[in-house]
C-alpha cells in the first residue's frame, strides 16, 4: 500500500499499472498533506520538488512516528523495473554503480565458457537454420550491420537474415514488430529469437556480452543521442544478444518507444547483476523454447 506524494503523473501512473503495487492516496507536494497518517501504508516522497511547509511537516512526523518512508525514484524502480528519467539528474547516477561493479569483469569470462559449453548444440542448430534461410527466399544466409557497442565503439553484427534482400533500399527503417519485409522463415526466426544466434561470434570476440543493451545502429544512435536525454549512458555496459528491454517491452518503431525502452535499458545498467542476468536469460530461453514471450 502506498501513499505517494509527488507531482510526477506517469510515474504515477507506471505504479498503478505495475504488478504488487496498490497505490492508496496520491497528494501535491506543494499542497495540503492528509490529516493523519494511512493505516498499513509506505509513505513514498518524490525528493526534487520543493514541499509545502505543512507537507514536510507531515513527512517529518510521519518518519518520526516510525511509519515506513521511502524516496519515489526507488519504489517506481522496485515495482516496475525501470528508471524514472525524469529523477536522473547529471547520469552520475548510472556511471558510478558501473565503475564500482565488480561483476563486470568477471561477466566476461562467464559469457565466453557459456557459449563454448553450449557449442555442440546452437552450432548444429545454426546449420539448420542457415540452410532454411538460403531455401527460403535470396540472398545471404548471415546478415552484416553495423552497430554501436561499448564506450560508442562501432562493430560488425551478425546474424540471420530474415528480411527480403534489399529490404533497405529506401534507407535505414525501424524494424516493426509485424514487418511486411519479413520472409517466412523470418517470421519463424523472429518469433523464437534464434536470428541471434550468430551474434554468438560476436559474444567471442568480445563486441557483445549474452546479456545488455541491444546495440544500435550509428545512424539512429546518433539521432538519439542528439535529442534523447542519457541515451549515450546505454553505452557504459557491452551491449547483449538479449537484454532487459527485449524481455519487458521488445521493439520500438519510433522515438517516443525508444525513450520507454530506455527506461529499461538505463535499469540494467544501474542494477546489472549476476542474478538480474539469470532471469533475463531464463526469460529469453524460453520465448526460445515456446515461442510466447517474444516482443
Amino acid at each position: 500500500n502506498l501513499v505517494i506524494i509527488t507531482g510526477e503523473k506517469g510515474l504515477v501512473e507506471d505504479l498503478r499499472d505495475a504488478d504488487h503495487a496498490e497505490v492508496r492516496e496520491v497528494y501535491d507536494p506543494a499542497g495540503e498533506p492528509p490529516a493523519d497518517p494511512v493505516e498499513d501504508a509506505t509513505l513514498v516522497v518524490d525528493l526534487r520538488p520543493v514541499m509545502s511547509d505543512r507537507m514536510a511537516q507531515f513527512v517529518s512526523s510521519w518518519n518520526l512516528a516510525g511509519y515506513p518512508v521511502r524516496a519515489l525514484s526507488t519504489v517506481y524502480e522496485e515495482y516496475t523495473g525501470r528508471l524514472p528519467m525524469v529523477h536522473l539528474a547529471e547520469g552520475w547516477e548510472l556511471s558510478a554503480p558501473v565503475r564500482r561493479n565488480e561483476y563486470a569483469g568477471v561477466k566476461r569470462i562467464i559469457d565466453i565458457l557459456l557459449v563454448l559449453v553450449t557449442a555442440p548444440l546452437w552450432i548444429v542448430l545454426a546449420a539448420v537454420i542457415w540452410i532454411a534461410v538460403r531455401l527460403d527466399s535470396s540472398g545471404p544466409a548471415i546478415y552484416r550491420q553495423e552497430r554501436i557497442g561499448r564506450d560508442g565503439e562501432e562493430f560488425v553484427l551478425y546474424k540471420f537474415r530474415t528480411m527480403i534482400e534489399n529490404a533497405e533500399k529506401d534507407g535505414p527503417q525501424f524494424t516493426a514488430e509485424n514487418d511486411d519485409r519479413l520472409t517466412s522463415v523470418g517470421r519463424i526466426l523472429r518469433r523464437f529469437r534464434v536470428d541471434e544466434i550468430p551474434q554468438l561470434y560476436n559474444v567471442l570476440k568480445g563486441d557483445v556480452s549474452l546479456v545488455g543493451p541491444r546495440p544500435e545502429r550509428p545512424v539512429f544512435t546518433e539521432q538519439f543521442e542528439g535529442s534523447i536525454p542519457f541515451y549515450s549512458y546505454r553505452h557504459l555496459v557491452r551491449p547483449g544478444v538479449t537484454g532487459w528491454a527485449q524481455v519487458n517491452f521488445g521493439y520500438a518503431d519510433g522515438e517516443a518507444e525508444t525513450v520507454e525502452k530506455l527506461t529499461y535499458d538505463l535499469y540494467y545498467v544501474k542494477h546489472m547483476s549476476p542474478w538480474l542476468d539469470l532471469s533475463i536469460l531464463g526469460r529469453s530461453m524460453w520465448t526460445v523454447l515456446s515461442g510466447f514471450g517474444a516482443k
